[in-house]
């Protein structure tokens, strides 16, 4: 949707290990590759990079708990904002869906 975002971590890749990450996920089948331009913020400038893109959408495909899960910690540790972390973790299922975060006094 128009004025969407997503926050990230960028990936320098060979050829070879894009090939492979194509098997992994599924392309053409389930992804496909799209050229898009994405911000780098440490290097303060518009780069070109490579996402993979659903080619079925609906509201019940959901990613299994555990790859989330894994996604919502890499994203702790890699240092994405908080209001992303809460979005990510707004996906979990609600056994698994932590309390919100206590703002610091």
């Amino acid at each position: 949707m128009a004025g969407e975002y997503v926050e990230g971590i960028l990936y320098l890749l060979t050829k070879q290990a894009l090939s492979s990450l194509d098997m992994c996920e599924g392309v053409p089948k389930h992804y496909v590759r799209k050229s898009v331009a994405v911000w780098n913020i440490d290097h303060r400038r518009w780069v070109d990079a490579v996402a993979y893109v659903a080619v079925k959408t609906d509201d019940t495909l959901k990613p299994p708990k555990d790859y989330l899960k894994g996604v919502v910690e890499a994203a702790k540790t890699m240092g994405l904002s908080r209001d992303w972390i809460s979005r990510l973790e707004s996906m979990l299922p609600e056994d698994e869906n932590p309390p919100p975060r206590r703002k610091d006094i």
